[in-house]
């Protein structure tokens, strides 16, 4: 029987206008070889596996990582590119109505997110979101990112629910479906609202 419904953060919740990695990879990494999606994983491991003190001082890491130069002018560029995005996040029109249905049937919520600690100050500071989540888990709080088993087990732990008890929900096959469900867990691959919806009433999850 589910008791926990965990989602995604970005694209099954919320949205940036933007993806930041391929913003910076564009900018920085036009001439590349490497593919985008390690690409992505080379900046989620960079940004969002640690506790910043300033948005300075990841810009500076990010940028010895990718080669480039972390002077004033780029690390100011790469601040800009992280503000533009996460300062213009939007919440989906369902989301939080969703998650306090989920709750009325008795079932608690899940987040796992990889993201910077930065992304959720501005989250806090515009929105209701994480009020509305009982177990949000972000990758900068654990030190390892998506796919990794070890920050689903952190839900588990958090929650006191098991794998077989637990559903997520994410938009990503690799970093969302796979791990959860190589863990025992029941997936959706998220795509649109309508289609949880659909997917929820055939797993007898209401809402």
């Amino acid at each position: 029987m589910v008791k926990l419904v965990a989602f995604d953060l970005w694209k099954t919740l919320a949205e940036k206008p933007f993806s930041t990695a391929e913003k910076i990879r564009q900018e920085f990494c036009a001439h590349s070889t490497l593919r985008h999606k390690y690409f992505v994983k080379l900046f989620e491991e960079v940004t969002q596996t640690s506790v910043w003190n300033s948005r300075e001082e990841m810009a500076e890491d990010l940028l010895r990582k990718l080669g480039s130069q972390a002077n004033e002018r780029n690390v100011a560029r790469i601040i800009d590119i992280l503000e533009e995005a996460e300062g213009n996040f939007s919440v989906y029109g369902h989301s939080i109505g969703m998650l306090n249905l989920l709750k009325v049937h008795g079932y608690v919520t899940g987040l796992v997110s990889n993201t910077n600690n930065f992304s959720v100050d501005h989250i806090k500071e515009r929105s209701e979101l994480l009020k509305h989540i009982d177990f949000p888990v972000f990758s900068f709080e654990v030190g390892t990112i998506k796919p990794d088993k070890g920050i689903f087990d952190e839900l588990l732990k958090r929650s006191g629910c098991s794998a077989e008890e637990t559903i997520m929900i994410g938009d990503k096959e690799d970093d969302d479906i796979t791990p959860a469900k190589a863990m025992g867990m029941q997936t959706i691959l998220y795509k649109d609202y309508d289609q949880l919806k659909g997917e929820f009433s055939r797993l007898d999850i209401q809402i």
